[in-house]
């Protein structure tokens, strides 16, 4: 996949590691030259210094070609004005934006297909404050995953050095159409 990051500070920075590790075709945008030189020094990854505001900026990334555009500035109206622009430069893109201003998130439908097409908003604060209710479900997780609308959970615990159970497998013989868990041995 073709990937435009507008914003190369922690967040963006993270996912274009992330993303070009998983050999995607990663483009970050930013008007910090001290960003963009941390960028080029330590990513597999395009940067143009401009802003992500910049319609000229947005096609001389590539936008017409890509694939998904993540506006992940430390800016809500730079993100917004971002997708905006990505909308109409390229409509089958997917865009997502990081959005923290609580005023914005109450409305909703402002996001929506209809005025500014963004697809996805993400806020940091709900994401993390979603993330522990659901560590404190399952004490002792260190990551809790939630699949199919929360009715799956994969669940995550670091297992400490020394502990019994380090290094042995959980099952011995391989799973079988035969081989079923049911819900009352893990709830035990």
């Amino acid at each position: 996949m073709k990937i435009i990051i507008v914003g190369a500070g922690q967040v963006g920075f993270n996912i274009a590691r992330k993303l070009s590790e998983q050999s995607h075709d990663v483009v970050l945008i930013d008007k910090d030259p001290q960003k963009i030189e941390r960028i080029a020094d330590n990513l597999d990854v395009r940067a143009y210094l401009a802003s992500g505001t910049s319609p000229q900026a947005l096609k001389d990334s590539g936008i017409r070609e890509a694939d998904m555009l993540v506006a992940a500035t430390d800016s809500d109206e730079v993100n917004l004005i971002s997708c905006l622009l990505a909308r109409n430069l390229n409509p089958y893109m997917l865009k997502v934006a990081r959005v923290r201003n609580e005023e914005y998130l109450a409305e909703k439908e402002l996001f929506g297909q209809d005025l500014l097409g963004i697809d996805h908003i993400i806020n940091p604060q709900s994401a993390m404050v979603e993330t522990i209710l659901s560590l404190m479900k399952v004490p002792g997780a260190s990551d809790v995953v939630d699949f199919v609308g929360g009715r799956v959970k994969l669940i995550g615990f670091t297992v400490p050095k020394g502990f019994p159970f380090t290094g042995r497998q959980l099952l011995t013989r391989p799973l079988n159409s035969r081989t079923i868990l049911h819900k009352r041995f893990l709830d035990a």
